[in-house]
């Protein structure tokens, strides 16, 4: 499973694998969405490109194909890939973020899929994630990253939903937007329910790292700070670092 980026504007695709321990996440593989689009088999490329256009002009609500990958030994390799895209105000793609899942042993073995999602549904997942954010594609852009480190994500688009979703759902982990408009950060934070025992580790979304923000979150006492559009690599790092944080208390 990796996680890519596509720099829609500038052409340039960055791919991560985030368990690969000897691949710097700071560098990551870089390529030209030509060079990925050639790699894929040619009885593929058309219908790739296809659902990567439609995509593109918003005719489909996301990116989602499932293609071949001929290697340069001439090995075939299936990918399951699904992504979503970030616009600018009017509309126009700047950015594609989004996970490819080597499905190649499902496609050998169709009864592999359906044993796995029998161990799935008996696995408690390893950790909960809530994102609050009124901008729909960043908090599902969002949660896409999120389920490549195997987080189990619930999206929330409002301050009131995301209230809501934080007394039910109980995650340990919330990502919340401190710009959305008519939200009272520190009220929404007062009017959590922690069981008594228990912590939640709270990270701040925001589009600037302006002196003010730093401010208000530190004067609220967030755990961390992510600049949007959200980069893998930045939470990768700042999820390593609360994982240390948690270590320590214990």
């Amino acid at each position: 499973m990796i996680s890519f980026e596509w720099d829609v504007v500038r052409d340039i695709v960055r791919r991560f694998d985030p368990f690969d321990s000897d691949m710097s996440a700071s560098t990551g593989m870089f390529s030209r969405f030509a060079a990925v689009r050639d790699a894929v088999h040619p009885e593929d490329r058309a219908r790739f490109c296809a659902d990567i256009e439609a995509a593109l002009l918003g005719e489909t609500e996301r990116f989602e194909t499932e293609i071949r990958i001929l290697g340069p030994d001439g090995i075939v390799t299936w990918f399951r890939e699904r992504g979503v895209v970030e616009r600018d105000q009017r509309g126009r793609p700047l950015r594609m973020i989004g996970v490819a899942h080597d499905v190649t042993a499902q496609r050998g073995k169709p009864s592999l899929e359906a044993a796995s999602a029998r161990m799935a549904a008996n696995v408690t997942p390893s950790l909960r994630a809530l994102v609050i954010d009124e901008n729909r594609d960043a908090a599902d852009a969002l949660a896409l990253l999120l389920g490549t480190v195997g987080a189990r994500v619930r999206l929330a688009y409002s301050g009131a939903g995301g209230l809501a979703a934080l007394n039910e759902f109980k995650p340990p982990l919330v990502f919340l937007d401190i710009a959305m408009p008519y939200l009272d950060v520190v009220d929404l934070i007062r009017r959590i329910h922690v069981p008594e025992g228990d912590r939640i580790s709270l990270v701040a979304l925001s589009a600037s790292r302006a002196e003010r923000r730093v401010q208000l979150i530190k004067d609220v006492g967030f755990d961390g700070l992510l600049t949007k559009p959200v980069r893998f690599e930045a939470l990768l790092d700042l999820m390593e670092e609360l994982s240390c944080h948690e270590t320590k208390r214990g």
